[in-house]
């Protein structure tokens, strides 16, 4: 990117490698995704929801835990609902409360578009590595 264009994603932006990105991470089943804080509208507690559904009524159902195994989470936890660059409103089911974590920008690395069009995690756009975890980041 030059210094006259502007950013097309969220991690278009020049930034020190030290410099990280608030993320909500969480886990469906052995895999972990993460959300940038800012694409995150808000995370809906299922305890608190009772019998008023309200705050999911605009939001389009991702189920990743479906798209991933086969099969539905039977009782989520939680609700994050998150904003793409689409402007669609997803609500992604989780077993626990997604945890707000800083990701270094040296640890995000763009996937190629063969795995995002191949694969059904074509959700994802970018990866981050660590030792012994890497998180799918949802960010397109």
């Amino acid at each position: 990117m030059n210094a006259n264009s502007q950013p097309t994603s969220i991690l278009d932006f020049q930034l020190a490698p030290t410099e990280a990105i608030e993320s909500v991470l969480f886990e469906i089943e052995t895999v972990w995704f993460g959300i940038p804080l800012s694409r995150v509208e808000r995370i809906v507690d299922v305890t608190n929801i009772h019998n008023d559904f309200s705050a999911l009524a605009r939001v389009e159902p991702l189920d990743l835990h479906e798209l991933l195994f086969g099969c539905n989470l039977v009782e989520p936890k939680a609700w994050t609902i998150y904003r793409a660059a689409n402007s669609t409103l997803y609500g992604i089911p989780s077993a626990s409360v997604p945890t707000l974590i800083n990701i270094p920008f040296d640890r995000i690395r763009q996937l190629p578009i063969d795995f995002r069009t191949t694969t059904p995690l074509n959700i994802t756009s970018h990866v981050a590595c660590f030792d012994a975890l890497t998180v799918l980041m949802l960010v397109d």
